[in-house]
């Protein structure tokens, strides 16, 4: 599942990967990358949904509202 969101002004709407209202307003956007994942980060931030970004490799807790997970330890987690 996709959700959209308008930003304010001029640019288009940015899109998050995966959000539900069953995983308690946490959102989900993955990417196949090691490092450069804050740029997705604020794209979660500014939609209102607290995150994760799925990395290859990266993990970052600092920031509760927006974090980067392994999508192998989120893989891993989801299924329980």
């Amino acid at each position: 599942m996709s959700t959209a969101f308008s930003t304010t002004g001029p640019r288009p709407a940015k899109e998050i990967d995966f959000g539900a209202p069953d995983f308690s307003g946490v959102a989900i956007e993955s990417k196949c990358v090691d490092g450069r994942w804050r740029r997705d980060a604020r794209t979660l931030a500014a939609s209102g949904w607290r995150g994760m970004v799925a990395t290859r490799t990266e993990l970052n807790a600092e920031d509760v509202g927006v974090m980067a997970i392994p999508a192998s330890i989120l893989a891993w987690l989801i299924d329980g």
